[in-house]
């Protein structure tokens, strides 16, 4: 996936695959393509971040 799409939404160099819609909510779709974006490690770890309540106690 990442070679077929080697770059993140900002310009930099995709390095890892988002999933749009988190494996825990729906497994199902963790290996379905329109379920992955390539982005980068800044993009996924604020985005990631941002879905995922990190530090907020959210498990």
């Amino acid at each position: 996936m990442l070679a077929e799409h080697p770059t993140c939404t900002c310009g930099e160099p995709s390095a890892e695959v988002h999933h749009l819609i988190s494996v825990r909510e729906r497994p199902d779709l963790r290996l379905d393509v329109a379920n992955l974006q390539c982005l980068c490690r800044s993009c996924h770890s604020r985005i990631t971040a941002r879905t995922q309540a990190f530090g907020r106690g959210m498990r």
